[in-house]
């Protein structure tokens, strides 16, 4: 995708080259790029792969001359638009004949969870070298694969026939390689909180899978089911995203991990109103223990691994190997109104993740607007009068903290490395000029200098101290708005 040239508009996009990632809704600009397949019935479930870039911004570059400079050089790479990947959860994926002969391997057979004989793509042979020979213009922004892990069927290893690993991880991965040509990678693990009995704000923390039988499940609408965590599924969590991340980073990807957290009840409750402290324990275990501290781990133990077989490489516009980890992704109120929290953890995770292998990069995630948006803040819609009763009562039971401008301004200014957004601001639609794409920064870097004591986006980008991330990017999808008309947009091009 290129984005066109912003020398008339002065600030925050013209001082970097955005990234875009492409989190596809329901699976349907996935269809849409995959040479016009046929979408599958259940599209809900398609979306487990989704396509996005991470595109580094021009560090300490002030022109777009300067740019094209640098990138001339070092040739900063861009990967091809992802094909559409059929996903079904109640089976491992097969990999059809066509994509077999293709990646040029061999299908193996295992046992999946429920004892069936299951087909999955073979691993591809780690690269001497990273595969990266796509230039980019001065002017693009490549799009990358992005991998979604909605709960342990999505990370769980499982042995194959030969005993080998095997996971939905792994098979997105191996697949991202075959048909990426890029160099950068987005793991989007997603974890799930249940709501206290009032309806706001988090009782406990769980993980998503299909097993009935556990105790203290919660069952969502979806028919999944969420469990309460314990030692034993954050030490998997751990080990198998291990060998999902040493694998990315043998395959020649440079990992971004962009967390998230979902309603366990399957509700529909937005996270990025969701107000929760980072570090407090909600049921038995803090949003920490259950997904940084696992995460942050395996990136040590993933960078130590590939460096020791030496498949560790850096992108071509660096020097050395880089990590990428955001505290939280899309998940706007609990960093605005718990930031000092949040500033707390990041010395610990620089030091677990650690930098003997490769530069570490700690950032947040923002959606593009509501950044000062809180759960429980406005009352039902179309509730009437009793609506809005209910609503404010509720609400006036769970005080909202206030945003701390100086503490987000010192956190943007001074403890982070990149800010992601979910960039979702309307478009005009077909037709549409390709500058559109600048409003989710403008939007952002505006929101932030009223509510962080005027801290100014555009100069930490320009000084070097700061990547802005386009880490969620989406036209079309669903049935409202309009949307059918921007599908068919893109059905178009």
């Amino acid at each position: 995708m290129l984005l066109r040239s912003c020398a008339h508009r002065s600030g925050l996009a013209c001082s970097v080259l955005v990234s875009v990632l492409l989190v596809v809704a329901l699976g349907h600009f996935a269809a849409a790029q995959s040479s016009r397949e046929q979408r599958p019935s259940a599209a809900r479930e398609s979306a487990y792969t989704a396509t996005h870039e991470h595109q580094h911004s021009s560090k300490g570059l002030g022109s777009l001359q300067q740019r094209r400079v640098l990138q001339q050089r070092s040739r900063i790479s861009q990967s091809q638009p992802a094909v559409y990947l059929p996903f079904d959860r109640n089976r491992r994926p097969r990999q059809n004949a066509g994509s077999n002969q293709q990646a040029g391997g061999t299908t193996r057979t295992g046992q999946g969870q429920q004892g069936q004989t299951v087909t999955a793509p073979s691993q591809p042979v780690s690269p001497s070298q990273p595969e990266i020979d796509v230039a980019m213009s001065s002017q693009a922004a490549g799009i990358s694969p992005s991998i979604l892990l909605m709960g342990r069927f999505d990370w769980q290893n499982i042995p194959d026939a030969n005993g080998r690993p095997w996971s939905r991880c792994l098979d997105m991965v191996w697949r991202a390689r075959r048909l990426s040509r890029g160099n950068k990678i987005n793991f989007v693990p997603t974890h799930h909180w249940v709501p206290r009995d009032d309806g706001f704000g988090v009782s406990r923390f769980c993980y998503m899978h299909k097993n009935p039988g556990l105790p203290d499940t919660v069952t969502t609408n979806n028919g999944m089911y969420c469990s309460p965590w314990n030692s034993a599924v954050i030490q998997e969590f751990e080990d198998t995203m291990t060998n999902c991340l040493a694998e990315a980073m043998r395959q020649g990807f440079t990992p971004y991990i962009r967390p998230h957290l979902d309603d366990g009840l399957g509700k529909g409750i937005w996270r990025n109103g969701l107000m929760f402290s980072p570090s407090y324990t909600y049921g038995e275990f803090s949003y920490k223990q259950i997904m940084l501290d696992p995460l942050a781990r395996a990136l040590n133990r993933a960078l130590a691994q590939a460096s020791a077989e030496k498949k560790l490489w850096p992108r071509q516009d660096l020097t050395r190997p880089v990590v990428y980890m955001a505290l939280q992704g899309e998940m706007s109120a609990t960093v605005m109104r718990y930031t000092a929290e949040w500033q707390a953890l990041i010395p610990g995770l620089r030091s677990t993740i650690g930098s003997k292998h490769a530069d570490v990069k700690i950032g947040i995630g923002l959606n593009f607007n509501a950044l000062d948006a809180v759960e429980g803040g406005t009352p039902p819609p179309n509730g009437g009068l009793i609506g809005w009763l209910v609503g404010s009562r509720r609400a006036s039971q769970n005080p909202i903290p206030s945003i701390d401008a100086a503490a987000v301004n010192k956190l943007v200014s001074q403890d982070i490395d990149f800010i992601g957004i979910s960039a979702y601001a309307p478009y005009t639609g077909p037709g549409m000029q390709l500058n559109e794409f600048e409003n989710s920064a403008f939007n952002v870097g505006e929101s932030l200098r009223l509510l962080a004591n005027g801290v100014n986006i555009a100069s930490l980008i320009n000084s070097g101290k700061l990547e802005l991330h386009y880490s969620e990017f989406g036209i079309g999808g669903g049935d409202e708005n309009n949307a059918r008309v921007g599908l068919a947009f893109l059905r178009s091009i």
